[in-house]
């Protein structure tokens, strides 16, 4: 298998960063505020990844749960799963809590 050069590195990294600049994710984190506030009102402080999913085509799934790992990268959510296939479960973080969006 071919190595990539240090210049294909640092392109796919540019793009990275860029795609991950997404306009809609303080719309997500929005989301899972409200979503997290209400399991708060019934006693509950993890939120299943299926639960955000359910409704969902295929293709806002994915990006739902791109958006969920990118604000894990970021210390906004705490992602959770026992055994691998397990449900994933995710935890509001602090940086969540206290962002306005």
């Amino acid at each position: 298998m071919r190595r990539k050069s240090k210049l294909q590195a640092s392109l796919l990294d540019v793009r990275v960063h860029v795609e991950s600049n997404n306009p809609k994710r303080p719309a997500v984190a929005k989301y899972l505020q409200n979503l997290f506030d209400l399991e708060a009102e019934r006693g509950r402080k993890v939120l299943p990844v299926d639960n955000l999913l359910v409704g969902k085509t295929r293709k806002e799934a994915s990006r739902m749960f791109f958006e969920a790992l990118v604000l894990k990268t970021r210390d906004y959510i705490h992602v959770e799963q026992e055994n691998p296939f397990d449900t994933i479960n995710i935890k509001p973080g602090v940086k969540l809590l206290k962002s306005c969006f």
